[in-house]
């Protein structure tokens, strides 16, 4: 008699992550898929304004990555000044980081995992990943906007979002 071998089913990355964002009650969309990587996107508003966001799962490499796009341009005169601040933001910063397009202004923040082989990855570590871009975003845009519409500087901007005294105002 031949015993049947019982194959556990191990949910691939892609779809865990598909589940995750269905029991959260986000609506995405399958942007792109095939064997060996899937890209969703997902429309989040933020305290601070919409972002458009993606999730570049990539099952052959064992790695997330959660990319935020703000729907501003950076004007050029004031690009110098954001990529100061975002050098400034990566200070303060312990996991992810802004890039700005050189050529458009066009902002991002980025957050990834990179996961072991073979392993089930626990839903909190995905999560903390999206809503940790999300966060980070949220937190630290405003100093972009103080630079372009309100003409300060990345160092003044910084101070404001982390909530430090001017001692000009006292």
């Amino acid at each position: 008699m031949r015993l049947l071998k019982h194959t556990q089913y191990r949910e691939s990355l892609s779809d865990q992550i598909k589940r995750i964002l269905d029991e959260e009650n986000l609506q995405f969309k399958v942007t792109s898929e095939n064997e060996s990587e899937t890209i969703l996107s997902i429309g989040m508003g933020l305290n601070t304004g919409n972002v458009d966001c993606f999730i570049d799962i990539q099952d052959d490499q064992h790695a997330i990555e959660v990319v935020s796009f703000s729907p501003v341009h950076i004007p050029d005169n004031k690009r110098p000044e954001v990529l100061r601040y975002f050098n400034i933001v990566a200070l303060h910063l312990t996991y992810g980081h802004f890039i700005m397009d050189l050529d458009t202004g066009r902002i991002r923040q980025k957050t990834y995992l990179l996961l072991p082989e073979n392993e089930t990855i626990p839903d909190e570590m995905i999560k903390r990943c999206f809503y940790g871009n999300l966060h980070t975003m949220d937190h630290f845009f405003p100093g972009v906007m103080q630079i372009v519409y309100g003409n300060l500087s990345a160092q003044r901007a910084i101070e404001l979002i982390q909530n430090k005294t001017d001692p000009q105002l006292n």
